[in-house]
């Protein structure tokens, strides 16, 4: 029986007939923060088309979404430097800043190994 099922007509818990209510019913796990932290990003991309479109017009979220989705994977393989795709950092607006990433580029999980495998994987063949 779920949670709902046991209120009264006050929309009170009823102790009497269903038990006393467990504590995990009442709380939350996932505070609306903790959410709005997570999805801060993709809010952000959303404020931002919702002003283009009504800026702009219906075409410029459009051709920002096409213009992200073709700059968001590297076309470099991974064996070579590391990529930093500034031009996806342009996009988002993030050109001006200076982050950790930026300066700090993680290396670790790159893996070399045959040449040949990797461009084949990069290239989709």
């Amino acid at each position: 029986m779920s949670e709902n099922n046991k209120l009264n007509d006050f929309g009170v818990h009823d102790t009497i007939r269903h038990g006393p209510s467990r504590m995990e019913h009442t709380v939350s796990r996932i505070s609306d923060f903790e959410t709005h932290l997570k999805n801060i990003k993709m809010n952000e991309l959303e404020k931002k088309l919702q002003l283009q479109k009504t800026m702009f017009g219906s075409h410029m979220p459009m051709r920002t979404i096409m213009e992200l989705s073709s700059v968001s994977k590297p076309s470099r393989p991974e064996f070579m430097s590391p990529v930093t795709n500034f031009q996806f950092d342009i996009l988002n607006g993030n050109d001006e800043t200076l982050d950790v990433s930026d300066i700090f580029n993680d290396t670790t999980d790159r893996v070399v190994g045959d040449v040949h495998s990797a461009i084949i994987k990069n290239r989709n063949l």
